[in-house]
């Protein structure tokens, strides 16, 4: 950390060994916190990604190549309102490895071919169809209403979703929102509700319901 709230670091990040030698992933953030709030710009590279995952390996026939996630970020804290908060986020990646943000799938079965648009003939393994976005634009806004008392919005934005694990677009966009709140209505003691909606697009004139999800939680703390 430097004077005036200005910060930078430089990580390098053990990815398991899931690459083909010892090179670490690499992540680098800069920015600068004050009282009104903070910015900030990340860039990462994941040094074992290869563009490729299940069948279409065979496809692609590429070698690990790396992958790039960049963000960038903002925090406005609302005057005269302790904690309350606006935070905006726009993210990069140029395929679906481990500095994607994500993004709302849907669960396919293994051997499904052809599903417009993407590759004809493909055959895709069971699970999550997509993983991540090319571009992604989050907006949130938590408002505390006392030191007791607190709840948030949010809207997420995904432009041009990945095939999981590939670096191949398939032009789908998705959106989710989400709202939560979290209460203490004594000392040490939380109570946290959280719901979340999910969109994906069109899937060549196949277009997919919404989900909702969501969770209570208790939580005493010692």
């Amino acid at each position: 950390d430097g004077g005036n709230g200005f910060f930078a670091a430089i990580s390098l990040e053990d990815d398991a060994l899931s690459g083909e030698g010892y090179m670490p992933d690499v992540v680098a953030k800069i920015g600068i916190s004050q009282g009104w709030g903070a910015v900030w710009a990340k860039v990462a590279y994941d040094e074992s990604f290869d563009g490729s995952t299940g069948t279409l390996n065979a496809l692609t026939g590429t070698v690990n190549s790396g992958g790039f996630g960049a963000q960038l970020g903002a925090q406005i804290n609302i005057p005269n309102m302790p904690g309350s908060s606006l935070r905006l986020m726009a993210s990069y990646a140029d395929g679906s490895h481990a500095f994607n943000v994500g993004a709302p799938t849907i669960n396919v079965a293994a051997g499904i071919t052809g599903l417009p648009p993407f590759i004809p003939g493909v055959s895709l393994y069971a699970g999550g169809l997509f993983g991540g976005s090319e571009w992604s634009i989050l907006a949130s806004y938590n408002h505390q209403f006392s030191s007791t008392l607190g709840a948030s919005v949010a809207f997420q934005w995904f432009n041009d979703l990945y095939l999981a694990g590939t670096d191949v677009k398939t032009g789908v966009d998705a959106w989710g929102a989400e709202f939560s709140l979290v209460w203490f209505p004594v000392s040490d003691f939380e109570v946290r509700t959280e719901i979340h909606y999910d969109d994906v697009g069109s899937i060549g004139g196949f277009n997919p319901d919404g989900t909702v999800s969501g969770y209570l939680r208790f939580t005493r703390y010692f």
